[in-house]
């Protein structure tokens, strides 16, 4: 089964969309055991895929690479993080991701009710964006074009 890149590649982005448009928070599991709250999700990107195909020719995985900026990004470089992902699984509030380091990244969707913090800062951040859109699509601009550079040197 011939499957077309692009469909592929906005399969996977349609999964992230939902977090730009409701806001996300990420919780990264690290090798080892270690946890870390990395705050609000703010910008999802996907930037590359890299198909696998059986001896068939069916697609059987798809590897990318995800730009995705956390909350301060707008103000220092180090909130912006571009990992190549080799598996996702949906669940009940988000997805989660496995990257090539080992990581397990737990991106959900934020629940006003259930999570005041992150929502409150949500709606700081989309504040800010309503308030200076051009600001942030220069910003996404930029750290897509960094982000791609990246992936090609990986």
């Amino acid at each position: 089964m011939n499957i077309n890149l692009v469909d592929e590649l906005n399969r996977l982005q349609a999964k992230f969309d939902q977090f730009d448009t409701d806001g996300s928070w990420i919780l990264a599991e690290f090798p080892g055991g270690d946890a870390l709250d990395l705050d609000i999700g703010c910008f999802y990107k996907v930037l590359k895929i890299m198909p696998g195909y059986d001896t068939a020719g069916n697609l059987i995985e798809t590897d990318f690479w995800l730009l995705f900026c956390m909350s301060g990004y707008e103000d220092d470089t180090h909130h912006a993080h571009v990992k190549k992902i080799l598996n996702i699984a949906d669940t009940e509030f988000g997805v989660d991701l496995t990257t090539a380091d080992g990581e397990i990244l737990h991106i959900e969707r934020i629940c006003p009710a259930v999570d005041r913090s992150h929502d409150e800062r949500w709606q700081q951040f989309e504040s800010l964006v309503k308030a200076n859109p051009q600001r942030y699509e220069a910003l996404h601009a930029a750290y897509i074009e960094d982000g791609l550079r990246r992936t090609e040197e990986s």
